[in-house]
């Protein structure tokens, strides 16, 4: 994921940001989903997705990354039950 993020002072932030909101983002993923594995998946979509979008994420006061992680992680555990759910339906 660090490939994503350009320059060396921004890979440092990233990081930050990641070691501040890992635990918020499997906590929010694990309330919906129950499950440690696809828990984990959302933790690692959810950081992808901020290394794509850095540029606009970067500059967030830490309580609205946080926020951000929170709501992000809770659409990607929503997203996966959803899936997971037409799978056992079909």
């Amino acid at each position: 994921m660090l490939a994503l993020v350009d320059t060396p002072r921004d890979k440092l932030r990233f990081v930050e940001i990641y070691n501040n909101t890992k635990e918020l983002s499997f906590k929010a993923a694990y309330d919906i989903l129950k499950d440690f594995g696809d828990a984990e998946d959302c933790v690692q979509n959810t950081f992808f997705y901020i290394a794509s979008h850095f540029k606009k994420v970067k500059g967030l006061p830490q309580s609205e990354i946080e926020s951000f992680v929170v709501t992000l992680s809770e659409g990607l555990a929503f997203e996966a039950a959803q899936k997971k759910q037409r799978v056992f339906t079909l």
